[in-house]
């Protein structure tokens, strides 16, 4: 007995240690964020970052290191930025930044610790700001989901998961690893889902995300598998497309195959996803995505958005491409073909909300190597 409570007192005081004289840890986790949101206080102007920028991972990682305490965040302070992390749609941590790169939080103020490894970088919060910014559409209407629009349940790490014989369908999607990975539709926890699942060579099946459908209704909701990602991205990431049966807007995730972490990479509302065989330098292995009025390009080989070769169509396309304003009967999608040599076909589709049966359609022909666009 008195040996374990020696053992416990030590522990107590590592412990404190830690906690004291070595510094805090604000962030015990950063595999479970899905987005940071930052608001500049000086303009109220926001953006969203999630793992399609490169910023992300290094940004958690700086959130996650060693701080130390430097006294309380007086009234007179001035913050430049209010950081908000979120897992999935929900807000579990808020705190401001300022330009010196000190975090206050409930009230109190903390800089990174000289012993931490990953101290904050004021710059890299800024740029990945800039970089967010420039092709944030200023529409916040065409950011918001639609009642009824697909639930994602993730499991992470994937979920044993069985009875995927009474599959009502079953598609390959592709072989990575030790792994076939597969999308079907089948009744799981009560309810008619499709799931996304993988298969080892021992027969072991796990479930990495599964999709309520809804009841009740002939249009359901779709999830595809983006043919080819894995190939172009050296076997590093799987890009999938879910489709609202609402909307009929999509949104894409993606599976880093590497770390087992299956994430949403874009929102509501975008294209489908189609990828481009391209030598010329600076568009290899690139994807390309449509969203608000922009075309979004996807450097597959890093797996984060490319905003160098990205671009804004609004000077030509003036009109919005996924909804139709002053109307709650329309709705418009965009849909995306690759025609070869950097062309690709840009369709705006304008649909009656509630049957989907298409009334119009305006199509247009970009290339994404000389910038060009011009109405078919």
């Amino acid at each position: 007995m008195k040996r374990a409570a020696v053992l416990v007192l030590i522990v107590f005081f590592v412990v404190q240690l830690v906690g004291c004289g070595g510094g805090q840890r604000l962030l015990e986790r950063e595999d479970v964020y899905s987005h940071i949101r930052m608001a500049r206080l000086s303009d109220q102007a926001s953006v969203t970052i999630g793992m399609e920028s490169e910023h992300f991972d290094g940004l958690l990682s700086q959130l996650a290191g060693i701080f130390k305490r430097d006294g309380s965040c007086k009234p007179g302070h001035e913050h430049t930025h209010l950081i908000s992390l979120l897992i999935n749609d929900e807000v579990t941590m808020v705190f401001y930044l300022d330009a010196q790169g000190a975090i206050c939080m409930e009230g109190r103020r903390f800089v990174s610790a000289n012993n931490s490894p990953t101290p904050i970088q004021v710059e890299q919060w800024l740029e990945a700001f800039t970089e967010a910014q420039k092709y944030t559409t200023s529409d916040m209407a065409e950011n918001e989901s639609m009642q009824g629009d697909p639930e994602i349940l993730v499991k992470s790490p994937p979920k044993r998961l069985t009875g995927v014989e009474n599959a009502e369908e079953k598609i390959f999607c592709a072989t990575a690893g030790d792994w076939d990975y597969y999308i079907g539709t089948m009744p799981l926890e009560g309810m008619l889902s499709t799931v996304l699942w993988r298969e080892g060579a021992d027969g072991h099946l796990e479930r990495l995300c599964s999709m309520p459908q809804p009841v009740g209704t002939s249009r359901r909701h779709e999830m595809a598998y983006v043919e080819g990602s894995l190939e172009q991205s050296s076997g590093r990431f799987m890009f999938f497309t879910i489709k609202s049966g609402v909307s009929g807007h999509r949104m894409i995730w993606r599976f880093d195959v590497e770390k087992e972490k299956l994430g949403r990479f874009m929102d509501y509302p975008c294209s489908n996803m189609v990828l481009t065989d391209l030598s010329v330098t600076g568009l290899k292995n690139r994807a390309w995505v449509a969203t608000g009025q922009n075309m979004m390009a996807i450097d597959l080989t890093t797996g984060f958005l490319d905003y160098e070769v990205s671009m804004n169509l609004g000077n030509v396309i003036l009109d919005s491409v996924f909804y139709e304003p002053e109307s709650e009967t329309l709705i418009k999608n965009v849909e995306l073909a690759d025609l070869g040599n950097g062309v690709l076909s840009y369709e705006v589709i304008t649909r009656e909300r509630e049957t989907g049966k298409e009334v119009a359609r305006e199509g247009f022909e970009l290339n994404v190597v000389t910038y060009r666009i011009a109405r078919k």
